[in-house]
């Protein structure tokens, strides 16, 4: 039974929303991120990989191409978003390019600097790697110095992975060997006078052969997150990540991250990013709920230890998939990507929502016409995304795009809560809809997506799948015009870890979040 407050029930089941779909409703809307540009270089070509990597922050973005050129020497691009509006600013080469160097296979920006790996570089012998970093000053990019690894030895691929974040710079050298074959190693540089000044090298106190540590990379201030997919701890080849934070002069290894879930050959730490006071660790290759479907986890420090706080996966896991093969985290936003993903690769979007991290899009390429890798390298910046589209061929066979697209915020579209103890009384409540126009209500324990068809909402894709659970859908109308409606009921314990809840705002056609009992 539902118990109802100031809100008007007026009905349940599928009569109840067909009696509102009568009413005569506007087209979707959908309340899902708008893409804002597809990015193309200007004199790219074929087999360029433009997209290999991404960065991005406040009015500007990086794209690596990591084989432009003719002897695959490598390139990137900055560019420029004015008035809504992005434009090329600047193309990057090397000054000292050389075939096969992949300047471009890894990228960042932090402000006014951008750092751009070239792990193929042979200053230090073959395939030692280098990291370029350039400044913009007087509104241009200029070169600010060539970094190499002061140890650095051939086959190393310094500069594989490479972040930033004010005057500090990680850069990842997996291939290294400190701990044995391809332990690997990352290090660390500073800002300091002008200069940047390597501070330190890490490596992890119980590092092995094979651990590629340094495969990625991620730093926020003054901590820093390395991940190892190679490392056995958890379980072979399950990964790990390693925190690092600044104390005095020093980085000091303060905590080691593993999957709570581990399994064989998950690459736990393939890829990682960091902000806000929590750290996003991908495991590409994790096998629930079905082999190789992916996952990334969240941590968060209590106190002196970094704890898991979720687990992120697509609310409909593919087989092969591969979710977190590329991960990102903003102030308020979580991006994970798979290049797997039919038809060519997707992103997903993952806000927190009443405490619960909670995927709140899936985004493909509107023009994508097959596998074209979409979702390769992952960048997120306020509430704007750049993902990497290396086999798109608009400029021929593997020429390779980047998208950017700007997520809606959680103040612009609807929200659903629950609260209370699945198993007795529980209170739902529906927030930022169309004042005074109305909701419905679905619960299911089939979660995979549904489309709508007929006259409510047309093409409306939902989360979850009929036969809805009980009198679901069921309509409320905000009788007040405060944007809310709102009910509570009875959950059974016979559904709790089954159901799923998600509400529509029927007057615009916008699909809230889904909760999961």
């Amino acid at each position: 039974m539902l118990k109802l407050g100031r809100d008007v029930f007026l009905g349940s089941g599928a009569a109840a929303l067909a009696a509102w779909c009568g009413l005569g409703l506007p087209l979707p809307a959908q309340c899902d991120p708008v893409q804002e540009a597809k990015l193309l270089a200007s004199d790219g070509g074929s087999y360029d990989l433009f997209g290999s990597a991404v960065g991005l922050d406040g009015d500007f973005a990086v794209v690596g191409a990591r084989q432009d050129g003719s002897g695959f020497e490598g390139s990137a691009y900055v560019f420029e978003r004015r008035g809504g509006v992005w434009g090329e600013a600047a193309k990057l080469r090397a000054f000292d390019a050389a075939a096969d160097d992949r300047f471009g296979y890894a990228a960042a920006l932090s402000g006014d600097s951008i750092a751009i790996g070239a792990p193929n570089d042979d200053d230090r012998g073959a395939f030692s790697g280098s990291v370029y970093v350039y400044e913009r000053r007087g509104g241009f990019w200029l070169l600010a110095h060539k970094l190499l690894a002061a140890d650095g030895s051939a086959d190393d691929a310094f500069g594989a992975a490479v972040a930033l974040s004010g005057a500090v710079l990680v850069a990842g050298a997996d291939c290294a060997d400190p701990r044995g074959f391809s332990s690997g190693a990352a290090y660390v540089f500073e800002r300091s006078g002008g200069a940047w000044i390597q501070t330190a090298k890490l490596v992890p106190a119980d590092g092995a052969a094979l651990d590629s540590f340094g495969f990625s990379v991620a730093v926020d201030g003054d901590c820093l997150v390395v991940g190892a997919y190679g490392a056995d701890q958890a379980a072979p080849d399950g990964g790990a990540a390693y925190v690092f934070e600044r104390s005095g002069a020093d980085w000091v290894e303060t905590g080691k991250l593993l999957a709570p879930d581990a399994g064989d050959h998950d690459y736990f730490g393939q890829s990682v990013a960091m902000r806000a006071g929590r750290i996003v660790v991908g495991a590409p290759l994790h096998d629930g709920p079905h082999l190789i479907a992916g996952a990334a986890y969240v941590f968060e420090k209590l106190g002196a230890a970094w704890r898991p706080s979720a687990r992120l996966q697509p609310f409909d896991p593919e087989r092969g998939e591969r979710f977190g093969l590329f991960v990102a985290a903003g102030d308020a936003l979580l991006a994970a990507s798979s290049t797997s993903s039919a038809p060519g690769g997707a992103l997903f979007l993952f806000e927190e929502v009443a405490g619960r991290w909670t995927q709140t899009s899936r985004i493909a390429a509107a023009d994508m016409l097959g596998f074209e890798e979409f979702g390769h390298g992952l960048a997120v910046a306020g509430d704007s995304v750049i993902t990497g589209a290396l086999s798109d061929d608009d400029l021929g066979p593997l020429s390779g795009s980047a998208y950017v697209f700007r997520a809606s915020t959680a103040a612009a579209c609807p929200r659903l809560t629950l609260a209370g103890a699945c198993g007795g009384l529980m209170s739902c409540r529906a927030q930022g809809l169309t004042p005074g126009g109305a909701a419905a209500f679905f619960a299911s324990s089939q979660r995979r997506a549904f489309t709508l068809t007929g006259a409510a909402c047309h093409g409306i894709t939902l989360d979850l799948h009929p036969p809805f659970q009980g009198s679901s859908p069921f309509v409320l109308v905000d009788a007040d015009g405060d944007g809310g409606v709102g009910a509570s009921a009875y959950a059974p314990p016979g559904l709790c870890g089954r159901l799923r809840v998600q509400a529509l705002d029927l007057s615009a056609c916008r699909k809230t979040n889904y909760v999961d009992l």
